[in-house]
């Protein structure tokens, strides 16, 4: 995790993730513990980190955050990546794996 970095977590949150079979142990894993891990600023406040899970679904997830104030994020969505898209998250890793 980033130093100064908060996730947090809404109602609707854990609704879309139920809704996308994400577990929340893995989006927990992704951002606080998983190095290293695919990092992409989308516009002014969204941000998405895909990362390599550690065991409770498939192998990678893309979660899409929210920043709301400096450096506090609010999970938005997340979901699996399907095979295709994981070949792609590890090639841009490359020897960092």
């Amino acid at each position: 995790m980033y130093l100064e970095e908060s996730y947090r977590y809404t109602p609707s949150t854990l609704d879309r993730l139920a809704a996308n079979r994400v577990d929340w142990r893995d989006v927990e894993w992704v951002l606080r513990y998983q190095r290293p891990v695919i990092r992409e600023r989308i516009g002014v406040s969204l941000l998405r980190i895909i990362g390599q899970c550690q065991h409770f679904g498939p192998p990678w997830l893309m979660v899409i955050l929210r920043e709301t104030e400096d450096d506090i994020y609010f999970i938005e969505s997340a979901r699996y990546l399907s095979a295709q898209e994981t070949e792609a998250a590890q090639r841009t890793l490359g020897g960092q794996l």
